[in-house]
């Protein structure tokens, strides 16, 4: 589990580079797998997977593929909202 939780970090902070070199299909690559392997590690409702569909969805924004980025903005933004109610309540 150790091992993959870097992997995970491996990916995204390769992916950033990506992103930052506008090789949103290297970038989208990267994301997609570090997304795999995160959804093994965490609940649904975590802010990583928060962070990452966002991470996803402004790839997708670069790409043109606005349907797949407000999909993915919509996932993140739940994720967020849900957070907060749960910090409010605490």
């Amino acid at each position: 589990e150790e091992t993959q939780y870097y992997l995970t970090e491996f990916y995204i902070d390769l992916a950033c580079l990506r992103h930052k070199q506008n090789n949103y299909k290297a970038a989208l690559k990267l994301r997609r797998k570090a997304l795999k392997i995160r959804k093994t590690l965490y609940t649904e409702d975590n802010i990583v997977l928060a962070n990452t569909y966002k991470a996803l969805a402004s790839t997708y924004h670069e790409l043109d593929k606005f349907s797949i980025a407000a999909k993915y903005y919509k996932k993140s933004n739940e994720i967020i909202n849900e957070n907060s109610q749960k910090i409010i309540l605490l």
